[in-house]
């Protein structure tokens, strides 16, 4: 059933050389789904970290998380599990993308999952679920100290 729920939108955006921060080239994707469950960005070998890519909902940055800079990288996928619950569907999502090469154009691959959120959310809760099993077996498991 996730499977035929789960939208996997790829695109590319490209920065020319010498692209500002505050003048960074804009590609919008419209998600149909309520939930953005994860996001990955590819920078391909050559970046040398002088792209950055973030990923927005209107003025507010989601990804990385807005207290952050941009995402940064060379010849890496940085993939972040976000779970961000859009507040209208169809929704407007904004990758931005900025380069400080003054030489070379810039291309990084952008992959948004996103789901309905009643899959998302169920998702979301086994995750937690699965993770209080794990914190009770280690404590279960820890030799028993006998103090005298």
């Amino acid at each position: 059933m996730i499977g035929d729920a789960l939208m996997l939108y790829c695109f590319k955006v490209t920065a020319p050389a010498n692209t500002e921060k505050d003048k960074a080239v804009v590609k919008e994707v419209v998600i149909r789904e309520q939930v953005i469950t994860q996001i990955s960005v590819y920078f391909p070998p050559g970046h040398v970290c002088l792209t950055g890519v973030a990923v927005f909902y209107g003025e507010q940055q989601i990804f990385p998380h807005y207290e952050y800079d941009w995402l940064r990288g060379n010849s890496e996928t940085v993939t972040g599990y976000v779970y961000y619950i859009l507040p209208e569907t169809p929704a407007k999502i904004k990758v931005k993308m900025f380069n400080e090469d003054a030489k070379y154009d810039h291309t990084v691959y952008v992959r948004i999952e996103a789901l309905p959120i009643e899959i998302a959310l169920w998702q979301y809760h086994l995750y937690l679920l699965s993770q209080l099993f794990a914190d009770l077996y280690n404590v279960w498991s820890r030799p028993i100290e006998v103090i005298k």
